[in-house]
């Protein structure tokens, strides 16, 4: 089986890290404060300026630019063995 895999290029490893990795980063944006968590799906996920949260949220810009610099410190503790491996 393992040799059929290998021949069409697909290792299982790959797959299953990558599928590790990818339960580790929906575990930890699930795990970020509820308004950080909203900015980063909004920007990152919705492809929205902050400019257009701004305008949305009626929050300021740099209230959103803190939320997500906060985000992005918690989601690198949070794998921090995946960054580092």
């Amino acid at each position: 089986m393992r040799e059929i895999i290998t021949d069409t290029g697909l290792d299982p490893l790959d797959a299953y890290v990558r599928d590790c990795l990818i339960d580790a980063l929906n575990d930890a944006l699930h795990a970020l404060p509820r308004l950080q968590r909203q900015v980063v799906e909004a920007q990152v996920f919705g492809g929205l300026t902050f400019r257009e949260i701004s305008e949305a949220t009626g929050e300021s810009i740099d209230t959103l630019t803190a939320r997500k610099r906060y985000a992005i410190g918690n989601l690198s503790r949070a794998l921090r063995h995946w960054i580092d491996e």
